[in-house]
């Protein structure tokens, strides 16, 4: 991977942000739920199973999104994350218009 600097304006961050672990996010954001399951299979890297803690939109891809945006990074997306995207969204329409489905 290589890296292109374009301008000298800007300074880039060298900065590691707080990570945590899939389950204890998804614990976070439902706390009087009980998890049943959770699938971290996305990739077989360790490394892959923490999250950012604190992101600016709970939506993942605006999240990826935002993150890159506002700290100058590069970001790689695959016809899988667009897929998944518009498959939560549609699962989303369904959901909150289930009585007209």
């Amino acid at each position: 991977m290589s890296t292109q600097v374009l301008t000298k304006k800007i300074t880039l961050e060298n900065k590691h942000y707080d990570h945590i672990s899939v389950k204890n996010k998804i614990t976070q954001n439902y706390p009087n739920t009980k998890i049943h399951a959770i699938s971290a299979d996305c990739d077989e890297t360790p490394n892959n199973q923490s999250i950012l803690n604190y992101t600016m939109t709970s939506h993942g891809l605006a999240a990826a999104i935002l993150h890159a945006y506002n700290n100058h990074q590069h970001l790689r997306l695959t016809p899988d994350d667009i897929w998944l995207t518009i498959a939560q969204g549609v699962s989303h329409h369904i959901n909150y218009n289930a009585e007209k489905f």
